[in-house]
C-alpha cells in the first residue's frame, strides 16, 4: 500500500471564515492635500468672509458713483444746481469713487477664489482708500472745522479694519499655487465663509461712531 501523503495546505489560504481584505489604498485616507486645506480651513473661510466683505463695499461705491454722475448729467442739463461739482476737490473725489469700486470688488473676487493676485489687488484698495481718506479729512479740516475734521479722519480708517485679515501667517499659503493645486485635489472639501472679528468690530465701531459724531455735529458749534 503506498503511503498517504498529508494534503497541501491549500484550505489554509482559501478559509471562507477568513475576514476580507480591504482593497483601498492607504494614500486615499488623509492625503496631503486634504491635510493642507484641513490646518488652514479656518483662515480660508476668513478670506471668503473677508472677500464677500469687500464686493458688498464696492457695490456701495458704484452706487455712490453712479449717484454723483447723475447729479453731474443733472446739472450740465440745469434740472439742478450744484456748483460744487465744477470744483477741483470735487472732480478728484469723484473720479477716486470707481477705482475705490473697482478695486474692491475685483479684490473681494479674487478672495472668494483664492487667487494670489488678490493680495496685490488688496495693497492697491489700501492705498487709494488711505489717499481718499486723507483728502477728505484734509478738505474738511480747511473748509469746515477741526471737529468736522476729527470726524471724518475717526471713521475714514474703520473700513480698512478687516484688511488686517490678510497680515495672517497662512494668508500668503491659502492664495497660493499649491494651495489651489489642493483644493482641486479635493473637490469634496467645502470650506464655508466665515465673517471674521475683524468685520463685526468695523461695523461695530462704525455704528457707533456714525452716532457719536450725529450727536457731536448736532451741538452748537463755539
Amino acid at each position: 500500500m503506498l503511503p498517504i501523503s498529508p494534503e497541501p495546505a491549500a484550505e489554509l489560504t482559501s478559509n471562507p471564515y477568513r475576514a476580507p481584505e480591504s482593497e483601498i489604498p492607504g494614500e486615499v485616507c488623509g492625503s496631503s492635500a486634504e491635510a493642507l486645506r484641513l490646518s488652514h480651513a479656518r483662515t480660508e473661510g476668513n478670506l471668503k468672509g473677508l472677500g464677500i466683505y469687500l464686493l458688498l463695499l464696492g457695490i456701495a461705491w458704484v452706487v455712490q458713483t453712479q449717484y454723483n454722475l447723475s447729479i453731474v448729467y443733472l446739472h450740465v442739463k440745469g434740472v439742478v444746481s450744484a456748483p460744487w461739482v465744477a470744483q477741483p476737490f470735487s472732480v478728484v473725489r469723484m473720479a477716486l469713487m470707481p477705482v475705490l469700486a473697482i478695486a474692491a470688488t475685483t479684490t473681494g473676487y479674487g478672495l472668494l477664489r483664492r487667487r494670489a493676485w488678490s493680495m496685490r489687488m488688496a495693497t492697491l484698495l489700501v492705498l487709494v482708500y488711505v489717499a481718499y481718506w486723507l483728502m477728505l479729512s484734509g478738505h474738511a479740516l480747511w473748509s469746515e472745522s477741526v471737529r468736522d475734521a476729527a470726524a471724518v479722519f475717526a471713521i475714514g480708517p474703520i473700513w480698512m479694519i478687516p484688511m488686517m485679515i490678510l497680515r495672517r501667517a497662512d494668508a500668503g499659503t491659502v492664495l497660493s499655487s499649491e494651495y489651489a493645486a489642493a483644493i482641486k485635489d479635493t473637490p469634496y472639501f467645502k470650506v464655508r465663509p466665515r465673517i471674521p472679528f475683524l468685520i463685526l468690530l468695523a461695523m461695530l465701531l462704525d455704528i457707533a461712531l456714525v452716532v457719536g459724531v450725529a450727536v457731536v455735529l448736532g451741538l452748537p458749534k463755539s
